[in-house]
Parts: structure tokens; C-alpha cells; sequence
């Protein structure tokens, strides 16, 4: 599972109740309720900030709460650069005697692992143009316990982020971020495979987030901030080559899926194939007003967002067993193509009020 996204979780609610924000604006997604989260660029980020209470009102769950905060490039052309690697024959092997004699034929353990990072950002107008550029690769193969079927998995991504000082109180800021991700036999523990046919392939054709804001000062102590986002990431776990069938067919019957509950093992096929594209759109904006002893806050936000989904069984069903016996049969009815998730309006305003008395800050919020 190492090339899935990771949530954190707070008070002990799920990911979807998080609210994540890039350069403090909305990155939430359609996906999971809004749980799935970006896969970040670390070359790209000068910090991540969370916070799990005390959150401010335009918060828009109760969850946590991560901001990610960006590089910006600057007026002196730099570059950086981070190789990570580790072998099968580095690690330690507790795959004993024991557990062959209790019928493990093989532990889970890293293959191979490699992360490729580097950036480059700097000027391309002095005092007015920055950009910065980043590209990362990175992947980390499995071997699945109790299988000699490999997790085979990359992750490729490309950023590119340009932020104009149009002048002294005015700052527009572009960032755009592409991936592509491969999960050659996507592991879903605990149903070990049985054989490669079993698997699923997971990948994401077209993934991108894009992140565009503009920040005025108005004066010394008046701040207004307004941008716009938008997240898609179709996603598909598909069969592996030649082992879809012609739908009705005797070999789309004999290739349906079978699995052992009591093993927890798969073999002959999936019990689904299926696609999806989540999309969301948000758009925010506030304006700060700001003293040494006080911070009035007041602002917005509009999100929009669906997602469709397909989803197809060989045979229309799944045989069950239980320690080899045939106990049930899951039948479905596919292919199913439908709009599972569809967010006309996720709209928002908002007022906060904070002031500090020497060690004591008192804030309000609606």
C-alpha cells in the first residue's frame, strides 16, 4: 500500500472530515467523500502546517485541518536535488521455519524502492516573475505475503508554479501539478492472489490539480485573498490483459471471479473492473483585517463537483468458498455506468474575530 494516498485522522473522525488547503485554498476532492488528497511534491512545499483543534471559521469540516504551504522560486536561480534507493537484499528476513511449517509460502517485504526528486525555480523577471519547476518518480515494489506476485508500482509527477508581483500591494500566484500512477497488480489485503489474473491494474490516466490566487494589501492592515481550484482524477482498477470476456459468452461465465472467505484468497479473475472520474471546482475568497492586537476575518467559499462511475463483472456474479468449500454466490448486474456523486452547491460565509491580550487570545466565530 505504499503508493496510496495517506489520510490522518483527528478525534477520531474519517479522512473525508479533513479540509486540505494549498496556499490556503481548497483541495478537497470528490473521491472518498473528500478524503483523497493530493499526492504533494515535496520539492514544491516550504511546509506542512496541521492543526487539529481551535480551528478557524472558515474551516469547512470538523476535522483537521492541513494547509500546505509553497515554494515561490525567487530572484536567485537554484536548484535541488534528493536520490532515495533500497534493495531486496538490504532487509532482514523473518520468514522462518515456523511459518513454512503453518503453510506461508512467502512474507511481504519491499523489492525495490527508488524516489527521484529535483527542482529547479529562480527569476524570470528580477523583483516582478518567479517560477519554479519540479519532477518527481518514485516506487516502491511489493512482494505480497503469501504470493510470488509482485505490487509493482511508480508514480510520476510534474509541477510548475509562476507568481507575478504585479506591483507593491498586488501578487498573482499560478501552480498546476500532473501525475501518473501505475499499480501493475493493486494488492487489496487481506485477499491474497492466487494468480496474476486475479489482480487488478490502477492507474490514473489523467490526473491534475491547479491552484490560481490572487493576493492584494490594501493598506498596512488590510488584506483581501481570492482563488480558485480545480481537482480531477479519473482513476481506473481494470482487469488484467486478456481477461475480459465478451459479455454472455461460455468463457465469460467460466472466468467469473472466485474467492475463499476462511483463506482470504482470489483466483481466476476480479470480482470487479471499474472507473471512475471525480472532479471538483472550488472558488474562495476573504478579506483580514489585521493590528497588532486584533484579526477581523470575514470571506466565502463555492465548491461544485460530480462524479461518474462504471463498473463491469465477468459472469455477473463472484463464487464464494469457505476453506475450499462452496458456500454463496454474489451476483451482480453490470456493466453499471452511473453518476454516483453529484455536489450542485458546497457554499459557505464566514466571520472571525480574534484579539490577544499579552499571552491570552480570545476568538470568535461564525
Amino acid at each position: 500500500q505504499a503508493m496510496q494516498q495517506q489520510q490522518f485522522i483527528v478525534r477520531g473522525m474519517s479522512g473525508g472530515n479533513n479540509t486540505v488547503l494549498f496556499d490556503g485554498m481548497n483541495l478537497n476532492s470528490m473521491l472518498g467523500d473528500g478524503a483523497t488528497v493530493p499526492y504533494f511534491n515535496d520539492a514544491t512545499v516550504q511546509e506542512f502546517a496541521f492543526q487539529a483543534g481551535a480551528l478557524d471559521a472558515d474551516t469547512t469540516a470538523g476535522g483537521g485541518r492541513l494547509d500546505v504551504v509553497p515554494k515561490d522560486g525567487g530572484n536567485t536561480l537554484r536548484g535541488a536535488g534528493f536520490i532515495a534507493y533500497n534493495a531486496d537484499s538490504w532487509q532482514s528476513d523473518n520468514f522462518s521455519q515456523e511459518l513454512k511449517d503453518q503453510g506461508l509460502t512467502s512474507t511481504g517485504r519491499i523489492v525495490n524502492m527508488y524516489d527521484v526528486n529535483g527542482s529547479i525555480g529562480g527569476p524570470v523577471m528580477k523583483d516582478k516573475l518567479w517560477f519554479l519547476m519540479a519532477g518527481r518518480q518514485y516506487s516502491v515494489d511489493n512482494l505480497i505475503p503469501g504470493s510470488t506476485i509482485i505490487d509493482d508500482q511508480y508514480i510520476k509527477l510534474a509541477s510548475a508554479r509562476l507568481t507575478w508581483q504585479m506591483n507593491d500591494k498586488n501578487k498573482l500566484s499560478v501552480h498546476y501539478d500532473r501525475m501518473y500512477k501505475w499499480r501493475g497488480h493493486r494488492y487489496e489485503p487481506p485477499q491474497v492472489f492466487l494468480e496474476e489474473n486475479a489482480s487488478r491494474i490502477h492507474d490514473n490516466p489523467i490526473y491534475y490539480w491547479a491552484v490560481i490566487k490572487w493576493t492584494s494589501t490594501l493598506s498596512n492592515r488590510l488584506l483581501v485573498e481570492v482563488g480558485q481550484t480545480d481537482y480531477v482524477l479519473p482513476n481506473t482498477m481494470r482487469y488484467q490483459p486478456g481477461v475480459a470476456r465478451d459479455p454472455f459468452t461460455p468463457d465469460w461465465y467460466t472466468n467469473a471471479s472466485r474467492a475463499d472467505r476462511d483463506l482470504n484468497t482470489i483466483w481466476r479473475s476480479p470480482a470487479v473492473s471499474t472507473r471512475s472520474t471525480p472532479e471538483r471546482y472550488s472558488w474562495q475568497g476573504s478579506v483580514s483585517y489585521v493590528t497588532g492586537s486584533h484579526h477581523l476575518k470575514v470571506g466565502g467559499n463555492y465548491a461544485t463537483g460530480r462524479q461518474r462511475s462504471f463498473s463491469e463483472s465477468l459472469g455477473d456474479l463472484q463464487q464464494e468458498y469457505r476453506s475450499g468449500v462452496p458456500d454463496t454466490v454474489t451476483i451482480r448486474n453490470s456493466p453499471i455506468n452511473f453518476a454516483d456523486a453529484l455536489m450542485n452547491a458546497d457554499s459557505a460565509v464566514f466571520a472571525q474575530d480574534a484579539w490577544t491580550f499579552k499571552q491570552l487570545t480570545v476568538t470568535g466565530g461564525l
